[in-house]
């Protein structure tokens, strides 16, 4: 089972002789509900949540952050151990520092609740991503209802289109377009309203039991013996 068209053929060039069914990730909006959080800064607020690995441009918010005391950047999750957190250990030290302390909120692992919470308080949710086989976070920030910048890359496009239910940062992504991004979102009223009503409706239509049913029905035609 490949999460996405993108990965299918990464899947299919590996494994030629293979079956593969693609069934999109999912999410319940509903499991992001239950928390509040109360954040009054005078900045404009910009959130990510996922793995702080290269992949997803951990280092270009890093880079924003240095640039621009204008934004407050919040970010959830946890380094990875994974070779490419290596090359990223000065920038996340330097988030977690006192040196950016004024502009950015380092909040670790956080519940699905919590996470959801911070959404609603977020002008922005961004995710400058260089590569991306699927990429839950995305579609859980849309299904909130956050205006959702991210990059046009791979899986991403399979779910998010520009100006519609997210907006995209020109490739490659860049510390300049990731800025430019977040302020023609947030200082733009009716293209935030206008994305965060496309990214509930996306999230609606990929929900956690459409993708149970699809898998279940693929088993089902294994099982049965059914031409695929």
């Amino acid at each position: 089972i490949a999460i996405s068209d993108y990965y299918e053929h990464i899947i299919k060039d590996r494994h030629p002789k293979g079956l593969v069914r693609r069934i999109y990730n999912g999410v319940q909006p509903e499991d992001f509900e239950g928390e509040t959080v109360e954040i009054v800064p005078d900045k404009i607020i910009a959130f990510f949540h996922g793995r702080l690995v290269a992949q997803k441009g951990i280092a270009l918010i890093a880079e924003a952050a240095r640039r621009d005391k204008n934004i407050l950047f919040i970010i959830a999750g946890g380094c990875s151990v994974e070779p490419d957190h290596a090359p990223l250990a000065a920038d996340i030290d330097e988030l977690k520092s006192n040196a950016l302390k004024d502009n950015v909120l380092m909040l670790g692992r956080i519940s699905q609740p919590l996470i959801g919470a911070y959404l609603r308080k977020a002008d922005v949710a961004i995710y400058p991503h260089y590569r991306a086989p699927f990429d839950l976070a995305v579609l859980e920030a849309m299904a909130c209802g956050t205006p959702t910048i991210c990059t046009a890359t791979d899986a991403l496009l399979e779910y998010s289109t520009h100006n519609v239910n997210a907006y995209h940062i020109p490739e490659p992504p860049t510390v300049e377009n990731l800025l430019k991004a977040i302020y023609a979102v947030a200082g733009d009223g009716e293209l935030k309203k206008r994305i965060s009503e496309g990214g509930k409706k996306k999230g609606q239509e990929m929900g956690w039991q459409r993708a149970a049913q699809q898998t279940v029905e693929f088993y089902r035609e294994i099982i049965n013996g059914y031409k695929i």
